[in-house]
């Protein structure tokens, strides 16, 4: 009988060891996930020269964006404006064209003469074309400096972060700026880019 005792008071000892001391395990850091390269896919309704630029499946999709808040679609742009590939795209007037899918009917017109397989002075894509880079680009701050001055206007300022992501080596130091834009409300409430201006960047 004593031994029996013995064998269940171990038992029980085990299992108060094993169960710790009642505090919920910590669970393990989580490793952030390595972002995704785009890849091709086709073109949303809608986006402007989809044969000549392809579209890409780490942008923001134009059919989920509220077009009726002024503030996502400046956002929804800037961000496709600062996403490229440099596998896919040839200039980053690719992205520019890309984004252009959230202008206004002038805003569209202005982009039509641009050929991104023409563009000049656009080293940043050209020196990392070797690493074959890509970028994702997200928005760090927002505003608005007063009130427009016509109705159905409205004017952001956009703090945007665009990450170079290397395939062939480390990734390189990110480049931010800002963006200065006029977006337009159209008859059926939907605002559109109507001009953007990007100051200085900084990398």
């Amino acid at each position: 009988m004593q031994s029996r005792k013995l064998i269940a008071i171990a038992a029980l000892t085990v299992m108060l060891t094993g169960c710790g001391s009642g505090k919920p395990a910590t669970p393990p850091a989580r490793t952030p996930e390595a972002p995704t390269a785009p890849t091709t896919q086709p073109a949303p309704q809608g986006q402007p020269w989809a044969d000549k630029v392809p579209w890409l499946s780490t942008l923001p999709d134009p059919a989920k964006v509220d077009k009726t808040d002024a503030m996502a679609v400046a956002k929804a742009y800037t961000v496709t404006k600062y996403t490229w590939d440099s596998t896919i795209d040839r200039t980053e007037d690719y992205a520019l064209k890309r984004a252009g899918i959230y202008g206004s009917a002038a805003f569209k017109q202005s982009l039509e003469p641009i050929d991104p397989d023409q563009a000049k002075g656009q080293a940043l894509i050209a020196n990392e074309k070797p690493y074959k880079t890509w970028t994702s680009a997200s928005i760090t701050f927002t505003g608005r400096e007063g009130k427009p001055d016509q109705p159905g206007t409205d004017i952001i300022t956009l703090n945007w972060r665009m990450a170079l992501h290397r395939r062939n080596g480390r990734d390189r130091t990110p480049v931010t700026g800002t963006d200065d834009m006029k977006l337009i409300q159209g008859p059926g409430g939907e605002w559109q880019v109507e001009g953007s201006i990007t100051r200085e960047p900084e990398s």
